[in-house]
């Protein structure tokens, strides 16, 4: 691979991998190029790319050979994703405002506890969106690669995440990463926003395959909780805001994906939901009674969402 920087018009060979902004990233074996845009590296398959009307080839495609992208053919699930690229870009600025502050606290310490990143480790997050969980690891590790396919959710993270890191606009189901290089991955509430069983298959095998052997993931999941079901107008599987496709999972769906490639280390329901629970006012009280729910049998029934630890087979 080659590095090529953008500056006054011309493209210059650049033999330091950091610190650019705008250029690309060549292949010298297959002449495909990726644009590195305000420091982002582009490498989202072609199926998703050419529908990307913000991004740097229509300004300077013109300088690399023609037949950089393959012809692809748009399926159902790709306009899927196209949409919720669109309207991640347009909530992107918001998006710190959606959810419990409450609830963002307990999982963000639950992946600390599953995962107690080491420096010496290379850590990938898929969906890192703004970077709601990427405060947390990124700088405690040599390496971290934080991935989303909404580009303006990743300018933000630059912007609120001081370490060095490097952001990459990417689908978490084809991920432009080598085979065995991940000590550990991090996926929250990202699982649910893949759109039918293909992609979803897809994805599970992309955590396997980026992982080293003996290598550890942590996942958050949409539960199918009592509360989902009880709501009269609650549906199992649908979209947020008509563009955000999602869908809730039970521990036995949850299973059928994972467990024929993984070790499962642990699978419990967190934010547990009780009737009133979230008027206390006293946190440590709320703290305290959700902890004991998680840890109890009545977690896979309460839970808000899934907690996923796996862990990949030495073989």
């Amino acid at each position: 691979m080659e590095i090529k920087y953008y500056d006054k018009g011309r493209f210059i060979k650049n033999t330091q991998h950091s610190n650019i902004k705008n250029g690309v990233l060549l292949c010298k074996k297959c002449q495909r190029w990726y644009p590195i845009e305000d420091s982002i590296l582009i490498i989202l398959p072609d199926n998703l790319i050419k529908y990307d009307h913000q991004n740097f080839i229509s300004k300077y495609g013109d300088r690399f050979r023609r037949n950089n992208k393959k012809e692809s053919i748009k399926n159902h699930e790709d306009t899927l994703k196209i949409n919720e690229i669109n309207k991640r870009d347009e909530e992107a600025d918001i998006y710190h405002n959606f959810g419990s502050e409450f609830h963002d606290k307990t999982e963000r310490e639950h992946f600390l506890r599953i995962l107690r990143p080491d420096y010496n480790e290379v850590i990938i997050e898929l969906g890192c969106g703004t970077g709601r969980i990427t405060e947390d690891f990124a700088g405690k590790v040599s390496d971290y690669i934080a991935i989303d396919f909404s580009k303006k959710s990743l300018e933000l993270l630059k912007k609120k995440v001081k370490a060095d890191i490097l952001c990459v606009k990417g689908d978490v189901c084809n991920l432009p990463i080598r085979d065995g290089i991940a000590s550990k991955i991090i996926s929250a509430q990202v699982f649910e926003h893949i759109p039918g069983e293909n992609e979803q298959q897809k994805f599970v095998k992309e955590i396997r395959r980026v992982l080293k052997n003996g290598g550890q993931a942590g996942l958050t999941i949409y539960n199918y909780s009592i509360e989902k079901r009880w709501k009269r107008d609650f549906q199992k599987k649908g979209f947020h805001a008509d563009k955000i496709y999602y869908e809730n999972f039970t521990s036995k769906e949850l299973l059928k994906y994972f467990q024929s490639c993984f070790e499962i280390l642990e699978l419990r329901g967190i934010n547990c939901y009780l009737p009133k629970l979230s008027r206390l006012n006293n946190n440590f009280l709320r703290r305290l009674i959700e902890s004991i729910l998680s840890r109890t049998f009545l977690n896979s029934f309460l839970g808000n969402i899934w907690l996923l630890s796996i862990r990949k087979g030495q073989s």
